[in-house]
């Protein structure tokens, strides 16, 4: 990719403006020929945890057939059941070794042929241009100034890189709830399965508790708990999307409700 972005500007550019552009702009590696890379997974892998409470009714999209060739529409079925969403990703740093040479010999093939496109370009331009058409002289300079520098360049020796870089990286690990995992609501503890639901009772403490909150709302793991914000955005969104009867309006955008927890690296890896 960084070597078909040097040969666009190459076209739009000149060889020797492009070649002086990446000098200046610290993107010389663009002229990278032959890249190997190897990475290696450093120490430090942290897990993340997040639990996510949904605040609205889930539907499942039916598609409908259009009518007299029409494309296809889709509309909400069915509710899907409560349930919160569990995922686990993995984070860490790779550091990354960096072996490549520049100046070789597609680079010795490339310049040469922009010397003689653009001398040739050049002594085109300014053969043609004359009083009336005064700008022949303007960019056929350009062009006789840029083949002097893909002339010179042309002879830069070839050139070996090495170098290594800490890049951030972030896996994903599973989309199931761990065991361990609960939602206190108002004091009272409610297992959470794999697949996120709180069972029928939980459920209907949920639905009290967002009616008339009585204390924190927190997930819980391995003696570990985050609290979910519910605020008077939150708890309106709530219960307008599962009581038809509400007639709360909130003021804002709810926030995303979730909780992360930060755990060592394995503690759950995938079953």
């Amino acid at each position: 990719m960084r070597r078909l972005l040097a040969l666009a500007l190459i076209g739009t550019s000149g060889c020797g403006m492009t070649w002086i552009t990446t000098q200046a702009t610290g993107t010389q590696g663009a002229w990278d020929e032959h890249v190997r890379e190897e990475a290696v997974p450093l120490p430090g892998v942290t897990e993340q945890l997040k639990v996510e409470l949904p605040l609205a009714v889930a539907y499942e999209q039916v598609e409908t057939p259009g009518v007299n060739g029409a494309a296809a529409t889709h509309h909400d079925g069915a509710a899907i059941p409560f349930a919160l969403a569990c995922s686990v990703t993995q984070s860490g740093k790779n550091r990354v070794f960096h072996s490549a040479f520049r100046y070789g010999s597609q680079w010795k093939k490339e310049t040469g042929i922009a010397f003689l496109l653009e001398g040739g370009l050049a002594a085109l331009l300014i053969g043609t241009a004359s009083a009336a058409h005064p700008n022949g002289y303007i960019y056929g300079t350009f062009f006789a100034l840029d083949a002097l520098v893909a002339g010179s360049i042309f002879f830069i020796p070839r050139k070996e890189i090495f170098r290594q870089d800490d890049v951030l990286v972030s896996t994903p690990i599973r989309t199931d709830c761990p065991e361990n995992l609960a939602l206190d609501i108002g004091g009272e503890r409610y297992p959470i399965d794999a697949v996120g639901k709180i069972g029928e009772v939980g459920e209907q403490a949920l639905n009290e508790w967002m009616a008339a909150p009585k204390g924190p709302l927190l997930a819980n793991f391995d003696g570990k708990s985050m609290e979910l914000e519910i605020g008077a955005n939150e708890q309106c969104t709530w219960l307008r999307a599962h009581d038809r009867a509400a007639t709360c309006q909130p003021a804002l955008a709810p926030r995303a409700t979730s909780a992360e927890f930060t755990l060592a690296a394995g503690t759950l890896a995938v079953p």
